[in-house]
């Protein structure tokens, strides 16, 4: 097996792991400002690229759209489908690689992705996939972790544990730079870059929330099942514990995680 098909391999049992719907609420609020910032409206085609369990998704469909959800992991869109349905909308769940996906040239109005297209390891090929299928004076929207901020460090530490291969074309977070968004979509898009921060928050104190996700985010649940058998599973939580406790914004016996992104909107050239 070649190393890319490795690397998607782990990916999907990254992210089949645990429970990651229980963690969608985190960024929940992201799916919507993609929608929104695309503008999403009946009668568009849109798609959500490794859309996980429909987080832009659903609220795309919310708006009105017919809504493709794709993403490496179907083992998500069981779980996606309960809260579509909870949410009184329909769509499509496809699986797919963002790197090469089941889908005509320019089939869709608009493309969507929220912390998703950016882990495909092959950043070049997945943004070329992202063109392929837009229509000319199409729309996206794409919402990326930043370099610099709690979630670029979490996954820093999560790293700093596993030692895992170099990505072929440079860290996922490559897409949350403004650099790097337009290295990879100019040729194809006019895009706009905006950077934010989505606030996570958890009615509990910060040790509470990490005992919430720590068995629920699927990078964590693989880290346990690394670390543990090597006696290093209590030394990565106190890291862990750590972080959060420096980056906590919240008062007394509440948690408030900055977690800074880069929003891509942009049209597709024709």
């Amino acid at each position: 097996m070649s190393t890319i098909a490795t690397m998607k391999q782990q990916a999907r049992a990254t992210w089949a792991a645990g429970d990651f719907d229980a963690v969608v609420p985190f960024i929940w609020e992201v799916g919507g400002v993609t929608a929104e910032a695309a503008a999403c409206e009946p009668g568009d085609r849109v798609l959500d690229i490794a859309a996980g369990s429909g987080n832009a998704a659903i609220q795309a469909a919310m708006r009105g759209a017919a809504v493709t959800a794709s993403d490496l992991t179907p083992e998500l869109f069981e779980p996606g489908r309960r809260r579509a349905q909870d949410n009184g909308v329909e769509l499509e769940w496809v699986e797919a690689d963002a790197e090469e996906l089941p889908f005509a040239d320019a089939s869709f109005d608009v493309a969507l992705s929220t912390f998703g297209i950016m882990f495909a390891p092959r950043h070049s090929v997945a943004a070329a996939e992202l063109a392929r299928v837009v229509r000319p004076g199409g729309r996206i929207a794409l919402a990326s972790w930043r370099p610099a901020g709690f979630i670029a460090e979490m996954f820093r530490t999560i790293a700093g544990f596993m030692n895992p291969p170099p990505p072929p074309e440079g860290p996922p977070v490559r897409w949350g730079t403004e650099a790097g968004a337009h290295e990879l979509l100019d040729e194809a898009f006019e895009i706009r870059c905006e950077e934010r921060i989505l606030m996570q928050r958890y009615p509990a104190g910060i040790d509470e929330m990490t005992d919430y996700f720590m068995p629920r985010f699927g990078p964590m649940v693989m880290a346990r099942r690394a670390l543990e058998p090597a006696g290093r599973w209590d030394e990565f939580v106190a890291a862990y514990r750590e972080l959060t406790r420096r980056w906590n914004e919240g008062g007394e016996g509440e948690s408030a995680l900055p977690a800074a992104y880069l929003l891509v909107t942009g049209t597709r050239r024709g």
